[in-house]
């Protein structure tokens, strides 16, 4: 039986065997759950992105509507009403950008996302230098496969609370856009 290097394993691979016949696969997996952490810091990048550039949209768009809306002389209760939801809806819009961009929990759980998006180098160096002994390529590959994937499992909630907020932030921009749309159509 090989030795596992430090770490490589996690619970449920201990005791199990490594074919050191076949390194390339678990290159293979290796290279898989990279690719699994990089399609999730790809889509919470994307979501940061997007974002920005929809609220630079909305923000342009309500603009142009407030001043349409202002220059109403008649503000019965339902502009009012409609002002300050819409005022609300704006201020919880860049909220939720805010914190798309900073991919940060919600006020009330104070604090930031955990994210497992990189390796450490020294840590990598560590398990390839280890007191024990040195893995053999099919060891190094198959742990750096079981990491990656513990890593990807790691950062499902967060980017899942991410993916939330985002589709709350794009039907509360959207929500903002129709109400002082709907208050510059009444009273512009």
């Amino acid at each position: 039986m090989t030795e596992q290097p430090v770490g490589a394993s996690n619970k449920a691979g201990r005791g199990r065997r490594t074919r050191n016949d076949h390194p390339e696969l678990y290159k293979l997996a290796y290279d898989e759950g990279k690719r699994a952490l990089q399609d999730q810091f790809t889509e919470l990048d994307t979501m940061r992105q997007r974002s920005v550039q929809f609220l630079a949209f909305v923000g342009s768009a309500s603009a142009f509507l407030v001043g349409t809306s202002l220059r109403a002389t008649d503000r019965s209760v339902v502009f009012y009403i409609l002002a300050i939801g819409a005022s609300i809806t704006t201020l919880l819009t860049i909220a939720l950008c805010l914190a798309l961009l900073t991919a940060s929990r919600l006020p009330r759980a104070r604090g930031v996302e955990e994210w497992s998006l990189n390796l450490s180098s020294s840590a990598l160096v560590k398990w390839i230098e280890p007191d024990v002994g040195q893995p053999n390529e099919s060891d190094f590959y198959r742990g750096l496969a079981e990491l990656y994937d513990r890593m990807t499992n790691e950062n499902l909630p967060g980017l899942n609370r991410m993916r939330k907020r985002y589709v709350l932030f794009l039907g509360g921009a959207v929500l903002q856009l129709t109400l002082w749309l709907a208050l510059a159509w009444l009273y512009g």
